[in-house]
């Protein structure tokens, strides 16, 4: 029986190593990201670098003038 615990211990600590494993190497985004923030009436729209970290665009649009994106019931 302890041996069998034993086993069962090591093929977990096996699996949750190449789980983070495999989660560490996956590219999961692009090169730039778009951040919106809203504060008030006023939203913030930055565009990021994700490989140098620079921000190329920091842009404040009043909450009246921006146009919102209904992406949750879009169809292909």
């Amino acid at each position: 029986m302890k041996s069998y615990i034993q086993g069962l211990i090591t093929v977990a600590v096996f699996v949750f190593a190449l789980m983070v494993l495999i989660g560490a190497t996956g590219n999961s985004g692009g090169k730039y990201a778009i951040s919106t923030t809203s504060i008030g009436s006023v939203i913030y729209v930055t565009i990021l670098d994700t490989e140098t970290g620079i921000i190329y665009k920091k842009k404040r649009v009043s909450y009246s003038s921006y146009t919102f994106v209904n992406t949750t019931n879009s169809k292909p």
